[in-house]
């Protein structure tokens, strides 16, 4: 029977990966958009993703329970993981589409739930076994519990539970899963039912199990201190949530606003790449350190189910994204003062893509962007095809990495498979007409990344910062004593935040008439 259970808790993982990583259409597809209406849903991927798995995890609990015996830990461990199981099927049963609050509201606790239960789980569970004279098996269940907690506590603390992203929870319990199944499925020789000499033979493998959990807890515990600048920023400010009706739809934003706050502060529009959210891409890109730093405002808007509407991509039918910005910052400058001439966007992936799109028709508005692994181009690939008039220069800082397989720097069709870039150059030459650029520029090459800067007409520039083998990524450098000794160069060739905000402090936006 606990080879049963072994094989059941094995078929958890497996199933689960196999569905969050094997049957998902979209690399980009994210746990925080589970239930909503998207393209990459389909039905082995509901079924073997989570309801199987979501029923397997009910049997588990059981077969658990019985292995550690009566007693109100033992109960807990099989209740909690009944309602993870519960949690995970919901996720693949409930309805897509808009529908009742009271479905949104189950949604939301099953999501929260599916997070926070496998360290409730873990640790529940070590409590048991050290009851049941397991102290080794005890030990690695609570380590694993450490990192599971960690990654929920800063996903709680940076933003609401419903944000809660994507498939990491599962990936930093996959340890205790894995573990767990090792110690059930030869729990009948560690019981004595065979030799003793059998038995010490698989001291190795606890070693190892506890190796890994350690490794893994090291590795989290370096992530979390890469997050320390940001957790100082948001403990001397603090981040909203917020909504702006735009043309019938309710737009969601975060915004934050350090304790220390210029008296007419710039404000930074921060757009999240597809498929993702405003506060993903408030963790992934850390500004708010920038905006603490400059005693400015960042403000991380969610786009429109899978992403902005940038040009020659992904139109909604009846959403407007320059007029959800547009409003947005006029929403800041009415309530915090901002100044007119410091309103800056900067983006990645897609949200690169529509930074390029607001330069162009917000140029009144915008002072500069910066668009990371983004493009310009009109559904054929061409950016000179692209109707980009700005009424004032905009200074841009474009950044991208040579073999980003998704926005290739040469051009070319996009290995997500439905859209087709320019040239990177060309769409750098583009800009260097519409802002009426010199045509030499200064170059400086530093490790991996060459930079090189036109100065334009009224002050304006534009600058490029290409990195040699970068992918698609936003380049960030954690404090020099955490860099990890196996990252890439191209990974953290420099922080891109921080020269993101240095630009945009260097460039006020420009009042000229047109050309």
């Amino acid at each position: 029977m606990a080879r049963c259970r072994g094989i059941a808790c094995l078929a958890v993982l497996a199933l689960e990966w196999a569905g969050q990583h094997g049957l998902r259409p979209s690399i980009y597809a994210t746990f925080d958009q589970l239930g909503e209406p998207s393209s990459y849903h389909n039905l082995p991927y509901d079924v073997f993703g989570f309801c199987v798995p979501g029923a397997l995890l009910v049997v588990f609990g059981l077969g658990l329970s019985r292995v550690l015996g009566r007693g109100w830990l033992s109960a807990g461990s099989f209740a909690l993981l009944s309602v993870l199981g519960a949690s995970t099927m919901l996720l693949g049963i409930l309805p897509y589409g808009p529908n009742s609050e009271l479905l949104e509201l189950l949604r939301q606790v099953a999501r929260a739930l599916f997070v926070c239960s496998p360290a409730a789980v873990a640790i529940l569970v070590g409590a048991a076994l050290v009851r049941h004279g397991e102290r080794w098996q005890a030990l690695f269940s609570i380590l694993c519990a450490i990192p599971v907690v960690e990654w929920v506590g800063w996903m709680v603390a940076l933003g609401p539970i419903s944000f809660l992203g994507n498939t990491a929870p599962l990936v930093v319990a996959t340890p205790w899963y894995a573990g767990t199944a090792v110690w059930l499925l030869l729990e009948p020789i560690l019981a004595g039912r065979r030799s003793r000499a059998a038995a010490a033979s698989l001291v190795g493998v606890r070693v190892l199990a506890v190796a890994v959990a350690l490794a893994l807890t090291a590795y989290l515990t370096h992530i979390s201190f890469t997050l320390l600048p940001t957790a100082i920023a948001q403990a001397d400010g603090g981040t909203q949530v917020f909504t702006l009706n735009q043309g019938g739809l309710q737009r969601e934003y975060h915004v934050y606003r350090p304790n220390r706050l210029a008296r007419s502060p710039g404000l930074v529009v921060v757009l999240h790449g597809s498929q993702s959210t405003g506060l993903q891409a408030e963790t992934l890109t850390a500004f708010d350190i920038q905006a603490h730093r400059l005693g400015w405002i960042a403000a991380y808007p969610d786009g429109y189910r899978d992403g902005w509407d940038a040009y020659g991509c992904c139109h909604h039918e009846g959403v407007d994204d320059v007029a959800f910005i547009a409003a947005l910052i006029d929403h800041l400058q009415a309530t915090d003062r901002v100044d007119p001439n410091r309103v800056y966007v900067t983006g990645i992936s897609r949200g690169g893509m529509m930074s390029y799109r607001l330069g162009c028709e917000l140029s009144s508005r915008i002072a500069a962007i910066a668009p990371v692994a983004g493009n310009m181009a009109a559904s054929d690939g061409s950016a000179r095809e692209v109707e980009c008039i700005p009424a004032h220069p905009v200074s841009v800082l474009a950044i991208h990495g040579t073999l980003d397989p998704y926005v290739p720097y040469g051009g070319g069709y996009s290995a997500l498979g439905h859209l087709t870039v320019a040239p990177f150059n060309d769409v750098i030459g583009v800009w260097r007409e519409i802002d009426g650029c010199a045509g030499s520029s200064s170059m400086v090459v530093s490790g991996p990344t060459t930079t090189r800067i036109w100065p334009c007409r009224a002050g304006s520039t534009v600058e490029t910062k290409v990195i040699a083998g970068g992918l698609h990524y936003w380049p960030r450098i954690p404090a020099d004593s955490l860099r990890l000794p196996w990252a890439t160069d191209t990974r953290q060739a420099f922080d891109a935040s921080a020269v993101i905000a240095d630009f945009f402090a260097a460039h006020a936006r420009v009042s000229v008439e047109p050309r």
